[in-house]
């Protein structure tokens, strides 16, 4: 009964000070000695929002943070501006969201539920994603429901490609078959994120069959040409990224080990073009 009391009167004064920061952040050291507290609703749904709404620092997002401990789905259920601000503060104060398996990974995930807002937004505050036993396996199971009868082959279990290789091309192919339009900018940053080389069309040909389609294999090949800015190479040899884009990712993956992704960047004594390029927007 105490319990549900201390709940609704914080409740009620979250509702109606002026001081909806300050207070949040007194539950949060409260939460830490009392955890019956973070089961209220309002107390759980309400504080990110109001935490962004009234733009509070980073000490304080990452204590309400730690405090209630969020976890992945909740976070993902965010409204984009609020995702956004979390990890934003979360990067500036050094707090990890997430400390997920080797197996998961959260761009991936967001890009598998279509929350391309939350991808562009991880992108930029995150590294590149890490390839995932997970998510591959559920790329491969759910292909064979979308891609053409009889069209997809696997080049790994013959020793063609790898299954990183593999789960890149099966990635494109989501893409051109399921969401070529609202997709196609997250699959651009995505691909300006990695340092992997260019997909060859002999290594596309390895997973995917046109059946003697020429028109369908030139559309393929034209929508991973508008999304990584090359041509597809008729050779089976790969083709290498350029100079600027490894130094593009060797930043980036600096600036993301020491939490400075995105702020960072513009604190960086460079043209804003290069910023820009820093940022994944061209």
């Amino acid at each position: 009964m105490y319990e549900g009391c201390l709940n609704q009167i914080i409740t009620e004064t979250l509702q109606e000070t002026n001081q909806k920061v300050k207070l949040i952040h007194q539950v949060s050291k409260m939460v830490k000695r009392m955890k019956f507290l973070s089961k209220k609703e309002y107390i759980w749904h309400s504080g990110l929002y109001l935490l962004c709404y009234y733009g509070a620092d980073s000490t304080v997002v990452k204590d309400f943070l730690s405090a209630l401990n969020f976890d992945d789905n909740y976070l993902f259920l965010q409204f984009a501006d609020v995702f956004e601000f979390v990890l934003n503060h979360a990067n500036r104060a050094g707090y990890k969201l997430w400390s997920s398996p080797s197996q998961q990974d959260q761009i991936l995930t967001s890009i598998r539920y279509r929350m391309y807002a939350k991808t562009e937004s991880l992108l930029q505050h995150r590294n590149a994603p890490r390839f995932c036993d997970k998510e591959y396996e559920i790329m491969k199971n759910y292909s064979r429901f979308v891609f053409p009868l009889n069209g997809l082959k696997n080049p790994v279990r013959h020793g063609l490609i790898r299954r990183e290789r593999h789960f890149l091309i099966l990635q494109f192919l989501h893409f051109f078959y399921e969401d070529r339009s609202k997709g196609q900018k997250v699959l651009q940053m995505l691909w300006r994120s990695i340092p992997d080389p260019f997909i060859s069309l002999d290594e596309l040909a390895s997973v995917f069959s046109v059946a003697q389609n020429s028109r369908l294999e030139e559309d393929i090949r034209s929508f991973i040409e508008d999304v990584t800015g090359a041509e597809v190479p008729e050779e089976r040899g790969f083709q290498p990224r350029k100079l600027k884009h490894f130094c593009r990712t060797a930043i980036r993956n600096v600036m993301n080990n020491n939490g400075q992704l995105s702020a960072g960047i513009s604190q960086l004594i460079l043209p804003p073009s290069v910023k820009s390029f820093l940022r994944l927007e061209n």
